[in-house]
């Protein structure tokens, strides 16, 4: 009996690291399509990696908002606009992402 305890507890905890590990991986998934949907973006309006995010680009879980609110209005504005509904499938993300000067996708630190 107690080594089925043991056995019990050992399969318990191998699943709950594969849980974890799971979650993260989601999660570097979803960050890998928001920055392949923001370079989308980014070719499809004609706009240099500098000008992607306009400054002061609050974090956020909101992709009809990042890394503006601007709404799609055809290719080659010139001008940054929302990932959601044309680049991105899903209006809302798990964790929030900011927008770096560069043009890059990251988590919202804090």
């Amino acid at each position: 009996m107690a080594i089925l305890a043991i056995v019990s507890g050992m399969v318990t905890l191998s699943l709950v690291g594969l849980t974890s590990l799971a979650k993260q991986r989601a999660l570097d998934g979803e960050r890998m399509q928001v920055q392949a949907a923001l370079e989308a973006m980014m070719m499809d309006q004609g706009i240099d990696p500098g000008d992607a995010c306009p400054g002061g680009v609050a974090a956020t879980t909101d992709m009809d908002a990042f890394p503006t609110s601007a709404p799609y209005g055809g290719s080659h504005s010139g001008q940054p606009v929302a990932l959601h509904p044309h680049y991105l499938h899903g209006a809302q993300t798990q964790r929030a992402y900011e927008c770096t000067p560069n043009g890059s996708v990251q988590p919202a630190s804090g």
